[in-house]
Order: structure tokens, then C-alpha cells, then sequence
């Protein structure tokens, strides 16, 4: 669709929808007569939305949720052809991978005793006063 048609249809101001493809958040294509958007950026202009309107996420907190969100596409695209790859594979490989990676919990005690313990050191993070003397 083009420039006009998406912002109807996205609900996106000019002003909106020039600063999300200046910031890499929509990826149109571009043509001779222009952008053309296709059904992923509209579905990014959406989720755009919800976050800097009904969650108040700022200009940052929205790309590092879209870098997120195209890093977990990424690796699930990657899982994907591992899983094709996998059944190709001799059955008592599968069934080692089956065990060792896929009914693995996603955290075990180490991470989570990790995760613990880095968020205790971020808490405790002292602050500094310009003036202070901390700093001097």
C-alpha cells in the first residue's frame, strides 16, 4: 500500500510515520511514486502505537522493544530450520536433543541464581553527587 492508504488505514500522523521509518522502525519499500508499505509495517505501525500512546514508552524504550522483538523472530527463524535439520537426523540424536535442549526448562537455578544476584548489585548501586565527597 502507499504512503497515503497506510496512514489511513495505520492511524499514523505524517509527522508519526516519517519519524518511525527515519528511526528504522518501519522498513518500506521505495519506489518511483514513493514508500509502499506492506502488512509487517502496518502491524509495526500498531504496535508503535500501543507503546508510545497506551504504554508510554519513549522514542528509545520503542527500539529496543523492536530490536527485541526482531531478534526473537530472528532466532525463532533459526529454530525453525534446526527443527528441520534435527529430523533428518538418526532417532536417538533427536531423542538426546528432545532431552537436553527442547524439555530443558528456558532458566535453570544458575541463571536464575544469576539473574538473583545481578539484580541485587544493580539495586544496591550507589549513587553519585556531583560535589560530593564521593566524587572529589
Amino acid at each position: 500500500m502507499d504512503a497515503q492508504q497506510f496512514l489511513q488505514v495505520s492511524k499514523f500522523g505524517r509527522d508519526a510515520l516519517e519519524l518511525s521509518v527515519e528511526a528504522g522502525w518501519l522498513k518500506p519499500e521505495r519506489g518511483v511514486a514513493g514508500w509502499r508499505f506492506s502488512t509487517k509495517d502496518l502491524a509495526r505501525a500498531h504496535l508503535i502505537r500501543e507503546l508510545t500512546g497506551d504504554l508510554g514508552i519513549d522514542r528509545a524504550g520503542v527500539s529496543a522493544v523492536l530490536s527485541l522483538i526482531d531478534e526473537i523472530k530472528a532466532l525463532q527463524q533459526m529454530l525453525d530450520t534446526l527443527m528441520v535439520v534435527c529430523k533428518s537426523l538418526p532417532a536417538p540424536i533427536v531423542e538426546r536433543i528432545q532431552r537436553e535442549v527442547v524439555d530443558r526448562p528456558m532458566i535453570d537455578q544458575g541463571s536464575s541464581a544469576s539473574l538473583r544476584k545481578a539484580r541485587s548489585i544493580t539495586s544496591r548501586r550507589p549513587s553519585l553527587r556531583v560535589g560530593s565527597s564521593a566524587t572529589r
